[in-house]
């Protein structure tokens, strides 16, 4: 009996064991049947194979790319890996770096075959391979692209944290710079197809194909067998490294520059690498309000958010991971995100600042906390950190909810595609996912990591509190502000209800950080006093309170302190009653619920501000008119320097101060001497009229100067009429690449109207970049050495412009040149241009009417994936009229619609290559139609409706 019980038990146990291995090793993606679905969702990836899920795979609408090997090459990749892992540390790396050299393959996609060389990813493989598949590094041949590049990478699934995806995504909500990683299936001549991400690369050709043309990476290869050092700023600090050395910067920035895509002059290299040195030395020194002129604050107020809401942190921000993209455009520095850049989860009990816990990074390998001196010091800008809380707080207010719930999807979809992940999934749902996968992304999102995140952060920004203390002294009034909120806030209200007989004359407000005076300023006031009633609420409003952060990104108790000084005695004393104070924060826009006032100033307070003095500074105005003192300028109440109507000689380069807009009276002449740039950093307005025009021109024709540039943000507007430009040509300034003699980059609003540019010997005579609106009217372009007018990345309109080059010069540039952008040109003349009168490249759109095209070798180029609209123009006796072609291997050919029918254009003559197309449009149109749907619609909703109209072919 006890031997039947004991074969019994064994032949359950083969039987349950079988049903187990049946359950690990069987391909059940094949069944179907109900056993089949119960297998999937209890079989454990004991073994850790973490295997993907056929039918699902195959079930997929992903984008499938099918690379053709080699026996030769599936050989080598195998022998390459191989060896990397069984030969020891050294020699398998050794061998790696030795034998990974690209090999020639072909790769079919969309049913096209391409040219490709390809090689294993990465000079390290860890993690790379699974199976028979590994990542690997693509070049795509003969000038052809995929996604518009030309070189990417296939990443296997498992090398990549599913939950970077999470960051990513809340990059592109927050519209900052990110590498994107796609998920794709990869098959390799006749295997099952794999997932893979397909991750594109922050290079050059990447940045133009989303309209950041003027961006650029610089990074430098330690060694072949090391990571490249992906940024030149000085990002990580650690123990086993120097501290900044300028002589080894120097060298590594050679290497850089030696190693890039670019070439660049002397000159710029200088140029470029000085700006990038006072950057990091801004860094090093933590001078933050320094450090502040080189980023862009609302782009790097979303790029923190993105840190904060994620809460990303690790080496993901070292030197050899964060990427910081350089802009020749407007010289500043914009850090993207990548697939090192992990999401966490906020927890709720914090005891000091948020920021405290993502500017330093834990290493696991030694348990040491390692400081992010960049995000450190910059963390310490009241500016951007309010910034940063206000995009944070409306992201979360508008969207929180579903942003929430859409990154929980994300991760889950993510998790279906292959056995670990279903099997967390399960026990997810079994509510024991926190015991078998503690700090798994998985658990994580279990726990609602985004809600948390968002409930967290929206905390940290509401809490404000205030406390106010008061009193008077003889003449004086004297009150304290000590916050006690991230969140900036303002006072609204302070009214005492004591009658005043005085007047106030004098403020003095300190500042005090941590108990030291910080900042000490004073003024003269004048201000009406009631006599039932006085109004304190105008002392404060140039003030916002908040607590501070420290160098280590700590919370920093802060103090604001005023002294108003009356012409006669006040009330002997204040009680609370007598007061009434009410207070908001600015990030929120609600109320401060808890102020607590305080009748007394403590006395140590009061002493100090009586001795203070004033901060002995010297504003950016008066350093300037130091500099220049026989410039007839002022400077308005309204923040504008006025260049007052004379001649003036400048020598040497001029830098106008930041924060003023300058405006150029009628009549001025500026001339200025070789090379010499002129600069201005927030606008010009430049007020010529008919009878007494400005001219900016060189001090001698046979020297051209450098270049009159004009920086701005989006808020920015320029203007300039009747205005000549002459004698110019283009310069490197201050880490800023200007192509034109007259640069207009980074403004809101342009309009250039009546103006004269000739004679330069730049790449451009005018060059504007990145305008949201733009106005060319009634100008005339003639004899500039290249293009005449460049438009990079604007929308706007060109109007009865003239665009010219005397028939024996020897110029070869074009008249208008497009990259990018969405422009209306109408009534324009373009006349003997030994290239091109109009250029339209780089997927610009383009509607042309009522133009004439005289003896040009090519009347208008379309390239490059450019939509150009023709409507009613005169081509006259050029070589040919209209040429559409691809140019950069990054885009497409050229689009050419003409807005009449094929008759009644036959008498243009155009060209195309293979992928380029021409469209006739079987509508018919009067000019005034036309004219009147440009001025009615703004330029997305004009080239819209153009789009929607019946072309064919």
């Amino acid at each position: 009996m006890r031997k039947r019980v004991v074969v019994f038990i064994v032949l359950v146990l083969i039987i349950l064991s079988g049903g187990l291995l049946f359950l690990f090793f069987n391909p059940i993606e094949k069944l179907s049947n109900p056993i089949g679905k119960i297998a999937k969702k209890i079989r454990l990836d004991a073994l850790r194979t973490d295997r993907e899920l056929n039918e699902v795979v195959k079930s997929l609408t992903l984008p499938e790319y099918h690379l053709l090997l080699s026996r030769k090459d599936v050989a080598h990749f195998m022998n390459l890996i191989a060896q990397y892992f069984t030969a020891g540390p050294q020699e398998g790396l050794r061998y790696y770096t030795e034998n990974n050299k690209w090999r020639k393959a072909e790769l079919v996609y969309q049913g096209k075959t391409y040219e490709i060389d390809i090689k294993c990813h990465g000079r390290q493989p860890t993690g790379h391979a699974k199976n028979d598949f590994y990542s690997y590094a693509i070049k795509l041949k003969k000038k052809e692209q995929i996604n518009k590049t030309q070189r990417f990478s296939f990443i296997i699934r498992e090398r990549l944290f599913q939950n970077q995806q999470l960051t990513l995504d809340v990059a592109k909500r927050m519209n900052v710079i990110y590498q994107p990683d796609e998920l794709v299936k990869v098959k390799i001549n006749q295997l099952d197809p794999k997932l893979h991400f397909f991750e594109y690369r922050l290079d050059d050709a990447y940045m133009e194909s989303i309209r950041k043309a003027s961006f650029r990476t610089f990074e430098y290869s330690v060694a072949d067998d090391q990571p490249r050092v992906k940024s030149m700023i000085y990002t990580d600090d650690y123990d086993i490294r120097p501290p900044f050395d300028q002589d080894i910067f120097y060298a590594n920035f050679q290497k850089a520059f030696a190693e890039s895509d670019n070439v660049y002059t002397d000159d710029q290299k200088n140029s470029i690498y000085n700006r990038f040195l006072e950057f990091n030395l801004a860094i090093v020194d933590n001078k933050t309000d320094l450090i502040e002129s080189f980023v862009d604050i609302d782009y790097m107020a979303r790029f923190e958010a993105t840190r904060m809401i994620a809460r990303t942190i690790g080496h993901g921000f070292t030197q050899q991971n964060l990427r910081i993209l350089y802009n020749l455009a407007d010289g500043k520095f914009y850090p993207a995100f990548t697939r090192d850049n992990i999401p966490s989860q906020w927890n709720k009990d914090y005891d000091d600042s948020l920021e405290g816990q993502i500017n330093k990074w834990d290493n696991f390998h030694d348990k040491v906390y390692r400081p992010l001196p960049f995000f450190l010091y910059i963390a310490q800008s009241d500016t951007l950190r309010q910034a940063k809380y206000k995009v944070i707080y409306d992201f979360i207010v508008q969207q929180g909810e579903s942003f929430a719930k859409e990154q929980q999807a994300l991760v889950d979809w993510y998790a279906t595609f292959h056995t670990e992940g279903e099997t967390k999934l399960m026990f997810r749902e079994l509510g024991i996912g926190k015991i078998l996968y503690k700090d798994d992304f998985l658990d994580a999102v279990n726990k609602k990591q985004p809600a948390q995140n968002c409930e967290v952060l929206k905390n940290y920004i509401e809490t404000s509190q205030l406390e106010i203390c008061f009193h008077t002294e003889n003449n004086k009034l004297l009150v304290s502000v000590l916050p006690q909120s991230m969140a900036a806030l303002q006072i609204d209200e302070f009214k005492i209800h004591k009658g005043l007989q005085a007047v106030p004359v004098s403020l003095k407000t300190v500042v005090l950080l941590d108990g030291k005076l910080s900042e000490c300023r004073s003024k003269e006031v004048m201000y009406n006093t009631q006599q039932d009633e006085f109004d304190a609420a105008p002392f404060f409003r140039e003030d916002t309170f908040s607590t501070a952060l420290d160098i280590n990104s700590k919370k920093v108790s802060r103090m604001y302190v005023y002294m108003i000084t009356f012409d006669k005695s006040l009330p002997a004393s204040l009680e609370k009653n007598d007061v009434t104070i009410s207070a908001r924060n600015t990030v929120t826009g609600q109320p401060v619920s808890s102020i607590r006032l305080v009748p007394q100033v403590h006395g140590g307070i009061r002493d100090g501000i009586l001795a203070a003095s004033p901060s002995d500074t010297i504003d950016a105005f008066t350093e300037f008119q130091t500099q220049f003192p026989f410039l007839n300028v002022t400077k308005t109440e309204n923040n504008e320097l006025i260049v007052h109507k004379g001649t003036y000689t400048l020598e040497q380069d001029a830098y106008m101060p930041y924060g003023l807009k300058v405006i150029i009276e009628a009549g001025t002449k500026i001339l200025l001497g070789e090379n010499v740039a002129l600069i201005c950093y927030d606008g010009i307005d430049i007020r010529g009229t008919a009878d007494a025009p400005v001219s900016i021109t060189a001090l001698d024709p046979a020297k051209p100067y450098g270049t009159f540039g004009v920086l701005g943000d989006e808020s920015t507007a320029s203007s300039i009429c009747h205005a000549s430009f002459s004698h110019g040509r283009e310069r490197m300034a201050n880490g800023v690449y200007f192509s034109g003699a007259l640069s207009i980059h980074h403004n809101g609003n342009v309009i250039i109207k009546d103006t004269h540019v000739a004679s330069s010997h730049a790449d451009d005579g005018i060059n504007i970049k990145y305008a949201e609106s733009i106005l060319l009217e009634n100008c005339v372009f003639e004899n500039n050495f290249a293009d005449q007018v460049d438009l990079d990345y604007c929308t706007g309109n060109v109007i009865n412009c003239r665009f010219l080059v005397d028939n024996d010069a020897d110029f070869n540039g074009d008249g208008l040149d497009l990259s990018g952008s969405y422009i209306v040109a109408s009534n324009n003349q373009f006349m003997h241009f030994k290239d091109k009168g109009m250029s339209v490249g780089e997927e610009a759109f383009l509607l042309a009417y009522s133009n004439t095209f005289t003896e040009n070798n090519c009347g208008v180029a379309v390239k490059d994936l450019s939509n150009a609209y023709f409507f009613d123009n005169s081509f006259i006796n050029n070589t040919l009229d209209i040429n559409a072609f691809q140019k950069k291997g990054i885009f497409g050919g050229g689009l050419v619609y003409f807005l009449a029918s094929q008759k009644e254009v036959s008498d243009i003559q155009y060209s195309l290559d293979e992928k380029s197309h021409v469209f006739f449009c079987s509508q018919e149109f009067a000019p005034d139609s036309i004219d009147a749907k440009t001025k009615e619609l703004t330029a997305e909703l004009l080239f819209g409706w153009l789009k929607e109209l019946d072309f064919y072919q």
